[in-house]
Order: C-alpha cells, then structure tokens, then sequence
C-alpha cells in the first residue's frame, strides 16, 4: 500500500512556550514540577493520581518531558537523523486545526507541519462559527455529532482520490492521520474512523501506555 495523502486533526507540537495561554499555565507545573518530582519518587508517572494525562512508563514521560522543553519538539531533541526523515515526506499534507483548540496554538500546529519542509501543505483552519457552533475544541472533531459539519464537509473531500481507494484513519498521539492508501486488489472505497462508516471497517489500533 502507498500512502499517497495524509490529513492531520488537531495536530501540533507539544513545545509548552507556544502552547495556548490557558495551557501554559498548566504545563509549566507539569514540565518542571509535577513530571520530575513525581517519576524520581515513584519511578513512573502517576498521572490517574494526577488528574494528567494517565499513568505512563518513567522513559516514555522523560521522552516526552525532553521534547516539550524544546522549541523544535522531538527533531530538536532526537536530532538531524530525526529532521531527515521529517523532511523525506513528499506526501501531500492537509492539516485542519480549530480556532478554539484548547491545546494546540495556530504556532503549535504551524511548527510541526513546519518539520515536513519537502511536502505540499496546506493548512486549514476552523472556526466552531464557520460551521454553525460555538465549540469544537482539541476533541470535538470525534464526535458523532460533526459527522456531518466535519467529517462529511471537511475530512472526506480531502481523502477523494481519482482512482477507487481504500482508506485509514489513524489516531496520532497529537491528533489524527487520516491516510489515503492505494489499493492492491480492492475495487471499493472503504472509510474508518473512530466512528466508523461504510464497509468493511478497518479495526484501530490504540496506542498503549507502554510506549
């Protein structure tokens, strides 16, 4: 199978400085207080305890504590091996991002995309009133209830491909990737989500907590 689009839902780096206001004022607390403190006394992150985020493995939290001090998030951190294969993707990218995400900033969302420096991006950004609401947040995109004012109208226009197409939809740790996928020897369209429609739906993966 080649991948031959991805669209991205509410996806952004984690780099805290550009995070939204109301975040910003949680996450220093987490980043330099809470996640430090909490990993060295109990080897991982209690963060059920917390009320953030959800238990996680002591390297998972430190990774991820390393990359949200950073102005360029993991390619920062990980290094230029990392930016090179950020900028191997030549796959078209269309991000659709909301004005009152509660976590993502318009410069959280800018900045990662920014890292896929040889693809074609587009950039699309809601407004809950552009589609008759008054909130959508970092979460709403998957709820039944935009299925119509997101999904239809928005998300499944990008993933319509000239020649029939089987399609994913694949929950990122930021976000979601919705992944246009050529087909081998299927003759149908087939679209997945968290909500799924159509036929023969294509079963998700969730990502654990063990990294």
């Amino acid at each position: 199978l080649r991948v031959s689009r991805v669209v991205t839902v509410a996806t952004g780096s984690g780099y805290w400085r550009e995070n939204t206001a109301a975040l910003r004022r949680t996450s220093w607390w987490l980043w330099f207080v809470a996640a430090p403190l909490s990993v060295r006394l109990f080897g991982y992150f209690p963060g059920k305890r917390l009320r953030k985020v959800g238990d996680l493995p002591r390297g998972v939290m430190e990774q991820w504590r390393r990359w949200c001090l950073d102005p360029e998030y993991a390619v920062g951190v990980e290094g230029e091996a990392a930016r090179a294969l950020y900028a191997a993707v030549e796959t078209p990218i269309v991000s659709l991002s909301f004005t009152d995400d509660e976590f993502m900033s318009l410069r959280n969302t800018e900045s990662i995309h920014g890292q896929y420096a040889n693809a074609r991006r587009t950039m699309k950004r809601i407004a809950p009133k552009e589609i008759g609401e008054k909130h959508i947040g970092h979460f709403g995109f998957f709820k039944p209830k935009y299925e119509h004012s997101l999904w239809h109208a928005h998300l499944l226009p990008e993933l319509t491909c000239k020649q029939p197409q089987s399609f994913l939809c694949e929950p990122s740790q930021s976000g979601l990737f919705a992944e246009c996928l050529q087909p081998q020897n299927h003759t149908f369209s087939d679209f997945s989500a968290l909500y799924s429609t159509g036929v023969n739906s294509v079963p998700l993966c969730e990502p654990s907590h063990r990294g």
